[in-house]
């Protein structure tokens, strides 16, 4: 009698084996998986945060309004489920402190004209500002919403993030714990500590823009990639002395040293540390796989990225007003009188010196 035993044995591993690839077989002849799976849900934009919280208080517009005009304190539950309390008067910061113990409030709303904070006023709660808001020395804040210009005092401490439709300024001393972002100018007073900020203009220890980090781009409304230049591959260090001028894109396998007013028409990429003489001009993007100087008085116009520590000197130009751009790095020190167009990004810790460089 002939046993059918091998033959099944073959079938079920056959099967076995078959089915785990089905899906694919299914895939390649009616394909649906046309568009790359998605990695995140959000598009990366600094001030999502404040943008949801914003929303989340929409429904709260005709409410602010009578409370401003009434002077009078109001606890509201929102759409999810917790609360908000709208203050019409600065005196009911101290209901602020009892009824956030009691209620479960998420949400402070100021809605008084003349928005003004006393000093040393430490607040839990996300807080939105109907409109501009100042500050005296030593506040804190969870995470601030302002619908107009923010002037924090000295010595502020934001723990989540911040966000300003106008200006935002920090006094000396402030440090930024999270995002910190304007959709005019952001002002970083000496001795402020930072770790993600953005703004059109970010202002390193200077109150107004000045006229000279103002440097229009080169090639206005297109990337130094697109421009068809030669490369210089360095199996060493490279070097440019005082006032040279090189056209095309520098990858260096040792480190990189740009003398005082050296110009280059492309990027640089050093795996060892990398220095920018002071008044050097660069037309695209500075890459170091370790620590990065760039000197005073330069210009770099694409992105700053160092792996190790990132020190800038003052009255330098990174980006431009037409081309914002960004810098990061673990650590980041950065000079009074400086001006960054774009995103300053220091993943472990940045700070403005105490004092402007002689």
């Amino acid at each position: 009698m002939m046993s059918f035993a091998p033959l099944a044995l073959t079938a079920a591993t056959a099967a076995m084996v078959a089915v785990p690839l089905l899906p694919v077989a299914f895939e390649l002849r009616r394909r649906q998986d046309a568009a790359p799976l998605p990695t995140r849900t959000d598009d990366g934009h600094i001030e999502n945060f404040a943008a949801s919280f914003v929303a989340r208080l929409e429904p709260l517009a005709d409410l602010i309004a009578e409370c401003a005009l009434a002077g009078s304190t109001r606890l509201v539950s929102l759409a999810d489920g917790s609360k908000a309390l709208l203050l019409g008067s600065p005196t009911a910061l101290g209901e602020l402190r009892v009824l956030t113990r009691r209620n479960h409030i998420t949400a402070a709303i100021f809605c008084w004209e003349g928005r003004t904070l006393p000093g040393a006023e430490q607040i839990t709660t996300d807080v939105y500002s109907a409109g501009d808001l100042e500050t005296g020395p030593g506040c804190g804040f969870r995470a601030l919403y302002c619908r107009g210009s923010a002037h924090l005092g000295p010595h502020t401490s934001i723990f989540r993030w911040v966000h300003a439709s106008a200006v935002l300024s920090f006094g000396k001393g402030s440090e930024l714990y999270g995002r910190a972002s304007s959709a005019h100018s952001l002002h970083l007073a000496m001795g402020c500590r930072f770790e993600r900020v953005h703004a059109p203009a970010v202002l390193i220890g200077c109150d107004a823009l000045p006229s000279e980090l103002q440097r229009p781009s080169h090639y206005a409304g297109r990337s130094i990639m697109d421009i068809k230049l030669g490369r210089v591959l360095a199996g060493g260090d490279f070097r440019l002395d005082c006032g040279d001028v090189l056209q095309g894109h520098v990858i260096a396998a040792g480190s990189v040293w740009l003398g005082a007013g050296s110009r280059v028409l492309g990027s640089l990429k050093s795996r060892h540390h990398a220095h920018i003489g002071r008044g050097s001009e660069i037309q695209g993007a500075v890459v170091s796989s370790t620590g990065l100087d760039v000197a005073g008085a330069s210009h770099i116009r694409g992105p700053v990225i160092a792996e190790g520590e990132l020190t800038i000197g003052p009255e330098t130009q990174i980006g431009s007003p037409e081309a914002p751009t960004s810098v990061s790095a673990p650590r980041i020190r950065m000079a009074p009188g400086s001006v960054v167009y774009g995103t300053l990004w220091a993943r472990d810790e940045g700070r403005v010196d105490e004092e402007k460089e002689s």
